[in-house]
């Protein structure tokens, strides 16, 4: 039986889970959802047992296809680091390689097949040491996903109040919280990018929106200012706690937060708009969640690296599921469709959607055209944003003529608002060694400086002021709207050292303006 044991072609399953196996592992903190994984681990052994069968029964020499499959294999997930120069499972990097790239890759799957078939008694002492050493990288990779403990969230001390709301009016209105990734303020965009985005707010103040002009995020990092946000407090009581390069303590904040909780409470219905990242993909807590069914955040890490992203964006409905940049160009839009017909659930309604825009990839144009990997690669960066920022516009207000078309009195809450603004370029795909705390003034400006703008139904926007920080958002709505008495916070910005020491806080509040 040990022989048999011995004698079985194990390795093109071993080295097809590898992959998925090490992203996983080197992504625990970012938790990573079990289902996500699966699915993709399920995708691509379904793949190599079918290639193993198919092998099998055209050749009859499964030692033969084994060596051929465990090839193509490492092909296959080794493209992006080759010629991408991917670090750490990050994707492809932004432009496509060389055309020949594939043409090569294509030849040593070739090669791969010439070498197999030449084999002959050596192929057994190979197949066993193949079998062997990736069994082992499984195993390796494996333990400690496995034995990953994300720890208990540390409490705030100055819990949420616990007072019941006042007696209000009888109708709650709905409310919808945007979160548009990396919106710089208008001062930024004038000065960064020589970009006017006065017409846009006038027209939100048109609407009567109050538009915030001196906003600045709370933090530098989404995780972090959306577990202040939405939990209407500082993240101090997370410092010499939480694991210190672990996102998992504000990720927990955002998926069960206290602004939900309190609404739920107060009989409204939390519906989720996904976004892809997985903290603002789903919940827990959602009554109702539409998310767009393909291309998750890790699915689109892993399949970056290979070579699916070089010639992905030409593969029609194979992009939609596996290349990053279509996959989010689809996101978006179904986010955008979601958010309209969302009107029309019966309320009251909390809504929530984050959209990773104007954040990279830059994949619309001002029109909503695709962009793809090798335009991108031609353009600044600069000229990018402000066309992707264009879109954004634009379908912001598209949005807002919809839900706010009924008459007055039934008008909701809308908060539109960045959780941070636009990357230094020193920082764009070189954001794990940034040290935040050798930042320059103008780079904290750039990233601190945030677009944020509310529409308080009624006309009570009397409590807003143009300074107003995202941790304070929703002590000044539950106030107005709920009759509670929470003091309003200090508006401070906290940085944090690195990557590694994602809580230990320094205030730059002077330094951001």
């Amino acid at each position: 039986m040990i022989r048999r044991v011995k004698d079985w072609v194990l390795h093109p399953f071993f080295l097809g889970a590898l992959p998925i196996l090490i992203l996983w592992a080197q992504n625990l903190d970012e938790q990573v959802p079990l289902l996500d994984a699966i699915r993709v681990l399920a995708l691509v052994l379904g793949a190599v047992a079918l290639l193993m069968v198919l092998g099998i029964v055209l050749f009859r020499r499964p030692r033969k296809i084994a060596i051929v499959v465990s090839a193509w294999i490492a092909l296959f997930f080794s493209f992006g680091y080759v010629w991408g120069g991917a670090l750490g499972g990050e994707a492809l990097a932004a432009g496509s390689p060389s055309p020949l790239a594939p043409i090569l890759w294509v030849g040593l799957a070739v090669l791969a097949i010439v070498l197999a078939a030449r084999m002959g008694r050596s192929i057994v002492p190979l197949t066993r040491w193949l079998n062997l050493v990736s069994a082992v990288l499984v195993v390796v990779n494996l333990f400690p996903i496995v034995t990953y403990d994300a720890g208990e969230v540390p409490q705030a001390v100055d819990a949420f109040p616990t007072e019941e709301p006042s007696p209000g009016e009888e109708r709650r209105p709905d409310i919808y919280y945007l979160i548009f990734d990396r919106y710089g303020r208008q001062d930024t965009l004038a000065e960064t990018f020589t970009f006017d985005n006065g017409p846009f707010l006038r027209g939100l103040s048109d609407r009567g929106f109050f538009v915030a002009t001196r906003s600045v995020a709370n933090y530098p990092k989404t995780s972090h200012s959306l577990a202040a946000s939405l939990n209407m407090r500082y993240l101090d009581f997370l410092s010499g706690e939480a694991k210190g390069s672990s996102l998992a303590p504000t990720y927990e904040l955002i998926r069960q937060s206290e602004v939900v909780d309190f609404l739920k409470g107060q009989g409204y219905r939390f519906v989720l708009v996904g976004s892809g990242w997985s903290p603002t993909n789903t919940s827990p807590m959602a009554d109702t969640v539409w998310k767009y069914e393909a291309g998750s955040e890790f699915s689109s890490a892993l399949f970056g690296t290979t070579i699916l992203e070089g010639v992905g964006e030409e593969l029609g409905p194979v992009s939609r599921q596996l290349n990053a940049r279509t996959v989010k160009w689809h996101r978006t839009l179904f986010q955008f469709d979601r958010l309209a017909k969302s009107r029309d659930l019966p309320g009251p309604k909390f809504v929530l959607a984050h959209f990773l825009l104007p954040h990279g990839p830059y994949v619309f144009d001002r029109e909503g055209r695709f962009v793809n990997a090798e335009e991108e690669s031609t353009r600044d960066w600069r000229d990018l944003y402000t066309e992707q920022l264009m879109f954004t516009n634009r379908r912001i207000n598209e949005l807002l003529d919809h839900i706010l078309s009924g008459p007055d009195e039934s008008d909701p809450i809308v908060i539109l608002q960045a959780d941070e603004g636009p990357h230094p370029e020193e920082l764009v795909g070189n954001p794990d060694s940034f040290l935040w705390d050798e930042a320059s003034d103008e780079d904290l400006r750039l990233k601190f400086r945030i677009f944020n703008a509310y529409y308080l139904s009624g006309g009570r926007s009397e409590r807003l002021y143009p300074s107003i920080t995202p941790v304070n958002s929703f002590r000044v709505l539950l106030n107005e709207y709920f009759g509670l008495h929470m003091a309003l916070l200090p508006d401070r910005s906290f940085t944090f050292p690195d990557y590694e020491h994602l809580y230990d806080f320094t205030d730059v509040t002077p330094r951001v303006g």
